[in-house]
């Protein structure tokens, strides 16, 4: 993996970008001794018997502790646990969490609407919807923020974790977590070669959460979709009904997996990175100048009045990060 690193976003706007699309050819090569395997739905049936969505936490979990790895990864939790500590000390008064599910968008200016909230912005079906591309799955995808799993909870209009503002009348619509489907921590979206994240997005964005992983493998010749819905295709299964070897490039996460949430990433050491500032397709990078790359600072095209001060007498790296960063903040 490359360097991660936060550069403070100054005297950029205006600039191009050079390779800094989230959607960049991957350049890891998939592990080829990861075995083949049956793709399971939600009740550990084979999906080319049930036709239902693909199951990461049974798929995976039949070699992986898929629900230990939710539980311990805060890219699934996002701030989710922080709901049930009471003592927890927040940046701002109206944030509900440390992480993005709970925080206030300083972009959009969105923010997810606590339960006893008389004015009501984002629901948590609508916070899926808006930000469910950007984030894994598992967490607030699918549990509750008192630890019940969405679908669950007793359906109510006036529980914004069980409803949506109906974008036709702007009111608060009853939510049937049961039909929609939740999403699951999406495996496919980190550990594959190019993953079908548009088809997952639209799956999202539309509510048709149960099925965006299985969205996501559009691109792999092992599903298809049609106006009638999702077929999983016979042919790339094998008589066991496992899928056929190479079907299912699995991978460690490369830098083109991270930057699909994370932001620009960069594999070009010897062209200069240059960004657009406030880009809100990337807004991990427009809100915090987190960047994937090998490029040195100090050679990149951005703040170019740092340079000078990396290169003064006395005037260590970190130091000088440190002091453009607490001058941007201001």
């Amino acid at each position: 993996m490359l360097l991660v690193v936060g550069v403070a976003l100054v005297a950029v706007a205006g600039m191009g970008s050079a390779s800094a699309s989230p959607a960049v050819q991957a350049t890891t090569p998939a592990q080829a001794f990861h075995p083949t395997f049956r793709v399971l739905d939600a009740d550990g049936k084979n999906v080319l018997e049930s036709g239902l969505p693909m199951s990461t936490m049974q798929t995976c979990g039949v070699c992986h502790d898929t629900e230990y790895i939710e539980q311990h990864s805060f890219h699934a939790d996002l701030g989710l646990s922080d709901f049930s500590d009471a003592s927890l000390e927040l940046a701002r008064p109206w944030d509900q969490s440390r992480g993005m599910f709970g925080k206030w968008d300083p972009l959009t200016y969105r923010y997810l609407s606590p339960t006893d909230s008389d004015q009501i912005d984002l629901t948590t079906v609508d916070w899926l919807k808006l930000y469910g591309a950007r984030i894994p799955g598992g967490g607030p995808a699918t549990t509750a923020r008192d630890g019940t799993p969405l679908t669950e909870l007793a359906a109510s209009a006036e529980n914004p974790e069980t409803s949506f503002v109906d974008p036709v009348t702007g009111e608060l619509a009853v939510w049937d977590w049961k039909k929609s489907g939740t999403v699951e921590m999406d495996c496919v979206l980190c550990h594959t070669v190019m993953p079908d994240t548009a088809a997952r997005t639209e799956a999202i964005q539309t509510g048709d959460f149960g099925w965006a992983t299985t969205a996501s493998l559009l691109t792999t010749g092992i599903v298809t979709k049609t106006d009638a819905g999702y077929t999983w295709v016979e042919s790339a299964f094998d008589e066991n009904g496992e899928l056929k070897s190479g079907m299912l490039q699995i991978q460690d996460p490369s830098n083109e997996n991270c930057s699909q949430c994370h932001g620009v990433v960069h594999t070009d050491a010897q062209t200069p990175l240059l960004l657009d500032a406030c880009d809100q397709s990337m807004p991990q990078t427009a809100t915090t100048g987190q960047v994937i790359a090998s490029q040195k600072i100090n050679e990149s095209a951005i703040n170019p009045g740092i340079r000078a001060v990396w290169r003064a007498p006395g005037i260590s790296m970190p130091n000088a990060v440190s002091s453009v960063q607490t001058a941007t903040m201001r």
